[in-house]
């Protein structure tokens, strides 16, 4: 996904590759429906992804490597800044995001209880391009969940031109997470690289 591919693999990937160079690694990025099926054709030994859209099933192992706090990120004059701020009147603005919620993911689910009522929530736009998240934002009173935007490389996302709003009772969070099929075990390289994102994690302040 966006998110690890952004956080994980720009930092990770050149280091691994330098200190294992016979190893050979193949990146795809694929929303969560079709990473399910790379793991069950065994096109892909492990995911790397949050784990809100795998967590209600069986057949795949989670193990948590960071839980990476989120925020909600709207432009400057968009119309709810400096009111209070209610779930339900957020969703009446179009979500941008990086990944696909999926109808069981546990964001969703925690929304539903908060409010007494089914939530359904489908983001308008799915990108992986975060600067193409933020122009929409900048440019239109959709909001973006992502992480603390100092936790990019790209230093033109954290300009100051997008602006985090608060919810009273709701935790944002995204567990980034490997993720395998419950009957494969990890190879020797994969827990080198697994190691390697967890020590890359430690060192981050979040």
């Amino acid at each position: 996904g966006a998110g690890a591919r952004s956080l994980i693999l720009r930092q990770i990937l050149p280091k691994f590759s330098l200190a294992y160079p016979n190893i050979e690694v193949r990146i795809s990025e694929a929303m969560p429906e079709e990473a399910k099926q790379l793991l069950f054709k065994r096109e892909a030994d492990f995911l790397i992804s949050g784990d809100g859209s795998f967590s209600d099933t069986d057949d795949f192992t989670i193990e948590i490597i960071k839980a990476i706090p989120m925020m909600i990120f709207v432009r400057k004059d968009h119309p709810l800044v400096h009111k209070e701020l209610d779930f339900l009147s957020l969703i009446k603005f179009p979500l941008v995001t990086a990944s696909y919620f999926s109808p069981n993911h546990h964001f969703i689910k925690k929304l539903s209880k908060l409010s007494k009522q089914d939530i359904k929530l489908s983001p308008k736009i799915v990108c992986s391009d975060y600067m193409a998240l933020k122009n929409i934002v900048l440019n239109s009173d959709s909001w973006l969940v992502s992480p603390s935007l100092d936790m990019f490389m790209e230093s033109d996302l954290n300009d100051g031109q997008l602006v985090p709003l608060h919810l009273e009772k709701i935790e944002l969070k995204n567990n980034i997470s490997a993720i395998e099929l419950t009957d494969r075990s990890r190879s020797p390289a994969a827990q080198i690289f697994m190691d390697m994102c967890k020590s890359h994690f430690d060192e981050m302040v979040l």
